[in-house]
């Protein structure tokens, strides 16, 4: 055998290997926040279930990887102390982000100083869900449905303030929650959020319902996703236009 030679190019790590994968994130006034790990084993204290971070600003670029120790920018933290906790779904709320965890509803809001970072609080304590899907929604308000089976709503009243209120229909949601298995995927009630017409479907993928306005119907489809190709430009092999139509 002959020898031979290779070329390779050599990058920084932007996220490490031993952070594994993330459960979930969203993007805030140009920083990347994400939360949790996805896990097969359980982990020592304190678990990575439970971490959350935040880039650089306009960066992906994480303490302790990448980020630039002198911007100060770039950070992370723990929800509780609870080693089997876990974060599931995070997203933004007018001026800050809310975490919802399997044990803990938390708000994070940005703060300069002493220096440019994020400070947690518990919002509602032993009120979590069970998987990422189960909570949907926009910057003024968004929808859960509990570990108990409560539909709930955080929104920002017209003073605001983070308001929290208990809808209820634990009666129909904790039935379809009875059978929660993330590996066998049943008992996964889903919620997603339509913003044209500002309404919300929740549905376990055999029975459906149509939140609207503080109102509960069952309806007959089961929606799973929606996308607003509005401002989107179709193409084809023909011609591109720009679409108007829903999917």
């Amino acid at each position: 055998l002959a020898a031979g030679s290779t070329t390779a190019t050599y990058v920084e790590t932007q996220w490490l290997a031993s952070w594994g994968a993330p459960m979930c994130g969203c993007f805030f006034r140009g920083q990347v926040i994400l939360g949790g790990k996805y896990l097969t084993t359980q982990e020592a204290f304190p678990s990575d279930s439970r971490i959350i971070r935040w880039s650089e600003i306009g960066a992906f670029r994480f303490l302790g990887a990448t980020a630039n120790a002198k911007k100060n920018e770039a950070g992370f933290t723990y929800t509780s102390e609870y080693v089997d906790e876990c974060v599931m779904s995070i997203l933004p709320l007018k001026n800050g982000v809310v975490v919802y965890s399997t044990m803990s509803i938390f708000i994070m809001k940005p703060a300069s100083s002493p220096a440019p970072t994020y400070g947690i609080d518990e919002f509602k304590s032993g009120i979590g869900i069970l998987h990422p899907l189960a909570v949907a929604g926009h910057k003024s308000q968004h929808v859960l449905v509990t570990k108990e089976g409560y539909l709930c709503k955080i929104y920002i009243d017209q003073y605001g303030q983070t308001i929290f209120k208990n809808m209820g229909y634990q009666h129909i949601f904790a039935p379809m929650q009875d059978t929660f298995s993330i590996t066998s995927g049943t008992g996964i009630v889903a919620i997603v959020y339509n913003p044209d017409d500002d309404e919300y479907y929740i549905s376990d993928g055999i029975t459906s319902y149509l939140f609207y306005n503080d109102m509960l119907f069952e309806i007959g489809a089961t929606i799973t996703s929606y996308i607003n190709t509005n401002p989107s430009i179709m193409s084809d092999e023909l011609f591109q236009h720009c679409g108007n139509k829903k999917l």
